[in-house]
């Protein structure tokens, strides 16, 4: 579940993608196709999946799992998007507009920040804030922003814009309330490393990859003042008058605009993710409720009241443990307790939450590739969905499957692997099939043919582990030793020449291994002395890690569990992957922060998620594409946890 909050009302987003929403209905801001107000959550109406939410003062906006946008509400001010001035009780379509990642909206005005790092606004227009260089009354249609690089976060205060670029850099543009910014969309100084952006009604504040909060406008202040007293920041919100920030360990902090200092909100507990509105606040429990305080009186806080409150209160009417994680690219799943598999990220179901994947039997094991996913039931058949240009799928076709389809002509399986679009799987009895893409004979089969069927990996009758790269796979067998195929364009298999292996080839750097793992153009194993030893990227590394017990890859990074439940991570950190806090590269291991006791872990391109010993998953890293399934679209430097 995700909540969003606009001025009078408030929605969230439940974990089958419907909506709901509460409050104040004057303009049809709730979406029910009425305009009676509702102090309790209702449904919104001829919505199909929803990925995220965004509210204005009397407007809702919704991104839909296709990436389209549907406005509904207050439209005198062209906020809606549909070109005309009509107010809407029920969804619209935005047209012409598509490949949306994220919106924002707030006051009367609406922005999307759609998949090439553009942005797009409507509506309100007065003061500039929409950035098309022409400040107007409205501009009613989605209108490119002018002026900016690629952008990977947007937020829309009242009459300003604010947006972080690639490169860390906030840019501003709208309305100059109180030393706002300017109609031109500058670079603010001094907020270099910034990771995350809150607007007010008339205020901005920025958090750095350290956990520090600057907040600029609104109360007096021109420039960015560093926010004294709050602490290591995981989040940050923006109110009309008020900010709030949530820290590492869960407590909420509040502050109002003009001065005063940071205080706790009592009677939350642990809370795990925040949303402001114009006079009300709601956080997301660790048990996983919705709480809202503040002003009530249009039944913005959904507990059935139309009053104030001072102290959180329970969202009315919202309504298992997770034993294996998998992840590549810009995708994560899990097998459940009960065997189901929920998915999130871009994928086939391209989903910011969980999503339940259907048509499946007990599941055993999910394996992630590039664009498709492969699960294994627990009657050791396999099923596999997703893109099948190469024939990654293995059910004979080059044609997509949305829902899974069975691979004919395996024996029994004991494990599968995905690498970047093709697929393995280990039979019980040592040997390995493999189909999909074989360019570089990543399929061991001593050819180059795409196999559209699975195909018998050469020379293998005793492998007990299998692990693929991009491009290449590998195969432990049950004397510890490591055969490899396909590409070592980068010494992933052996640094004896970089031509491809059709067949498997022993990795003699590899030799005593207890686990292995690849990803990307790089192969670790985990050896009998506990040390880690990794082949790719042009070099051979060797770390040691005090009991280390499980190892796995991202792209250009890694992470080790020890025996102690604890984790450490090393390589590139850009993107918070390394769950430091920080988002510095690491050259040797350092400790994951805010971690229970770990019992496995996954890695993508440039995410990283562990399972804890309780059944729960916490993921941190890049969120781009919805990978940590949080339901926010953010950088995350630490762990989050992932809402089931």
């Amino acid at each position: 579940m995700a909540l969003a909050l606009g001025g009078h009302h408030s929605c969230a987003r439940m974990a089958d993608g419907t909506a709901r929403c509460w409050g104040r209905n004057s303009s049809g801001q709730i979406g029910d196709g009425t305009t009676v107000e509702r102090p309790s959550p209702v449904a919104v109406r001829g919505l199909g999946a929803v990925r995220e939410l965004a509210l204005g003062a009397d407007h809702t906006c919704a991104v839909l799992a296709d990436s389209t946008v549907r406005c509904w509400g207050d439209n005198r001010l062209g906020q809606l998007g549909e070109g005309t001035m009509a107010e809407r009780s029920a969804p619209a379509l935005v047209p012409g507009l598509g490949g949306v990642e994220q919106i924002t909206a707030r006051g009367a005005h609406t922005c999307a920040r759609l998949r090439d790092g553009s942005v797009r606004c409507w509506g309100e227009n007065s003061s500039g804030q929409i950035g098309n260089g022409a400040p107007s009354a409205s501009v009613a249609r989605p209108t490119a922003v002018v002026g900016l690089p690629r952008v990977i976060d947007v937020r829309a205060g009242d009459r300003h814009t604010c947006a972080l670029t690639a490169d860390r850099v906030v840019m501003c543009w709208g309305a100059s309330f109180a030393g706002q910014m300017p109609r031109a969309p500058p670079a603010v100084a001094g907020l270099e490393g910034t990771v995350e952006i809150a607007l007010g009604a008339r205020h901005t504040c920025a958090r750095s990859a350290g956990g520090a909060v600057r907040c600029w406008g609104g109360g007096g202040r021109g420039r960015p003042a560093l926010v004294p007293g709050v602490g290591a920041v995981v989040q940050i919100a923006a109110g009309s008058a008020s900010i709030c920030a949530r820290t590492t360990d869960g407590e909420v902090l509040c502050w109002p605009l003009e001065g005063g200092r940071p205080s706790p909100v009592s009677g939350l507990g642990s809370a795990t993710a925040l949303a402001m509105g114009e006079g009300h606040a709601c956080a997301l429990s660790s048990s996983g409720e919705a709480w809202c305080w503040g002003d009530g009186r249009q039944g913005q806080l959904g507990d059935g009241a139309a009053s104030h409150r001072t102290s959180p209160v329970p969202v009315r009417s919202l309504a298992l443990r997770v034993v294996q994680l998998a992840a590549r690219g810009s995708q994560s799943c899990a097998v459940l307790a009960d065997h189901t598999v929920r998915c999130w990220g871009e994928g086939a179901r391209t989903s910011t939450v969980p999503t339940a994947v259907t048509g499946l039997g007990p599941v055993a094991e999910v394996a992630v590739g590039r664009s498709h996913v492969c699960a294994r039931l627990e009657d050791r058949s396999v099923r596999c969905w997703g893109t099948n240009e190469e024939g990654q799928l293995g059910d004979g076709t080059a044609s997509p499957r949305a829902d899974p389809t069975p691979v004919p002509g395996l024996p029994p399986v004991a494990q599968i692997a995905a690498g970047n679009d093709h697929a393995c799987a280990r039979g019980t009895n040592g040997a390995v099939w493999c189909w999909g893409a074989n360019g570089k004979g990543q399929l061991g089969d001593g050819s180059r043919a795409d196999r559209h069927a699975p195909t018998v990996v050469g020379r293998l009758t005793d492998a007990v582990e299998l692990a693929l790269g991009w491009e290449h796979g590998c195969a432990r067998s049950r004397d510890a030793s490591v055969r490899c195929w396909g590409s070592n364009s980068f010494g992933q298999i052996d640094d004896l020449s970089p031509a491809d292996r059709l067949v498997p080839t022993r990795a003699a750097d590899l030799d005593g291994a207890l686990q292995i793992e690849a990803y990307g153009s790089r192969t670790c194993a985990l050896l009998d002395n506990r040390s880690v030893s990794c082949l790719g990227d042009g070099s051979r590394t060797v770390s040691r890690v005090a009991g280390a017990a499980q190892i796995a890859l991202g792209w250009r990074h890694a992470c080790v569990r020890r025996a102690d439940g604890g984790v450490q991570c090393w390589g590139q950190g850009s993107r918070g992957q390394l769950g430091d806090g920080t988002t510095t590269p690491r050259p040797a291991p350092v400790q994951v922060q805010g971690l229970g006791d770990v019992a496995d872990l996954a890695l993508g391109d440039e995410h990283s998620c562990a399972l804890i010993t309780d059944g729960t998953v916490r993921c941190w890293g890049d969120d781009s594409r919805g990978q940590l399934g949080e339901g926010a679209i953010l950088v995350r430097e630490a762990p989050v946890r992932v809402r089931f």
